[in-house]
């Protein structure tokens, strides 16, 4: 099995190993809207700066009760590649417990530390074709002025809509990054880690499930 460690990095841009000029692009809006505020709030999202990407952005939000995760909104083209219309359901659901739990704590850095992720996810169809897809995941503030949803996009790699499947029957992680970006000194909408380590706490191992 190969390891694959969650690099931590401080960026200003996209890093290089966001791949998908879809998520790159979503990336560098962020990063325009936030200015020096760890995160943006949601009335700033100009999507028509997102262009053709758009119907591939999601809005997650987090359950304070049960801290499970759920599609806020989805994209047309994001419930067009799981065939299913997403919103108002759980975004992990279904999916073994190993990139559960992995896919739990990278969210859980987003809407609590405010650092982005981009997760590199294998998709199994129904007809047994593999779907590469990045999928990029960005703290945004909600419009109630205390909530932090997840804002991003999910960007496969191969023409979706031509495959012809009835839908997604298998999910698995192949890499994780956590991106730090540098908050503005100060600034109490973040909760800072004591130390900013080497690398991420994480560490994803390939084929790390049955």
């Amino acid at each position: 099995m190969q390891d694959l460690a969650s690099d931590t990095k401080i960026i200003t841009k996209p890093p290089g190993d966001v791949l998908h000029p879809g998520s790159r692009a979503i990336f560098r809006h962020w990063e325009a809207i936030r200015g020096e505020s760890p995160a943006p709030d949601r009335d700033d999202l100009d999507l028509r700066q997102l262009g053709q990407f758009v119907s591939w952005l999601f809005i997650i939000e987090r359950s304070p009760r049960t801290g499970t995760y759920s599609w806020r909104l989805a994209g047309s083209k994001v419930c067009e590649l799981w065939r299913r219309e997403l919103t108002g359901s759980e975004v992990l659901a279904g999916w073994d417990r190993f990139e559960v739990e992995t896919v739990r704590r990278l969210f859980d850095g987003v809407s609590r530390n405010l650092q982005p992720c981009t997760l590199r996810l294998r998709l199994t169809t129904s007809l047994g074709q593999l779907v590469d897809t990045e999928m990029i995941a960005l703290p945004l503030r909600a419009r109630d002025g205390h909530s932090v949803h997840i804002f991003g996009g999910v960007m496969p790699f191969r023409d979706a809509g031509a495959l012809g499947h009835e839908r997604i029957t298998s999910v698995e992680l192949a890499s994780a990054r956590t991106i730090w970006t540098e908050p503005i000194p100060g600034d109490h909408a973040v909760r800072q880690p004591k130390q900013r380590p080497a690398y991420a706490p994480l560490r994803l191992v390939s084929g790390g499930h049955d």
